[in-house]
């Protein structure tokens, strides 16, 4: 993949991001499973199509980082191992700088990641994972904060 321009159309050039490296961050216990050809769709990552897309997917050294493209801040990063008859996530982290990023319990950020993989990087129809006690309707405000336009091109199929 060209990850300045992958599919030939207008994707912002990968190099005109700014990543900011996160000066905390946590473990937290992910568990995921891959089949090969998951992985190989994971592995194409996610390029922004326009500044209103939030995400910025891609895999670099054995490692598949999240960041939120708007400012450029690590969000999470995962490690998958190749096991058996596809591939495991085998660490996780999630960035826990107060002055970066809001904490979330544990649980949910694992539901969170579970979400981006699914939704923006297999393509899969999923729903946005809510946190406990939380409306459909402040849900929906959540999902658009978190995914942008990028929740409206995948249910369209752009």
């Amino acid at each position: 993949m060209d990850i300045n321009n992958p599919n030939g159309n207008d994707l912002i050039p990968f190099k005109t991001f700014r990543l900011r490296k996160s000066r905390r961050i946590r473990k937290i216990n992910y568990s995921r499973r891959l089949s090969w050809a998951e992985y190989a769709m994971v592995r194409d990552g996610l390029l922004p199509l326009c500044s209103k897309d939030k995400w910025l997917i891609f895999f670099r050294r054995g490692m598949l980082y999240f960041y939120r493209s708007g400012n450029g801040t690590l969000v999470y990063k995962l490690r998958f191992r190749h096991q058996e008859q596809g591939f495991q996530a085998s660490e996780a982290w999630v960035n826990d700088d107060p002055e970066q990023i809001d904490s979330l319990p544990e649980n949910y950020e694992c539901r969170l990641l579970d979400y981006l993989i699914d939704r923006l990087l297999l393509n899969r129809e999923v729903e946005f994972p809510l946190p406990e006690q939380m409306g459909r309707e402040k849900g929906a405000m959540l999902e658009r904060i978190w995914m942008g336009d990028q929740v409206d091109k995948k249910k369209k199929g752009i």
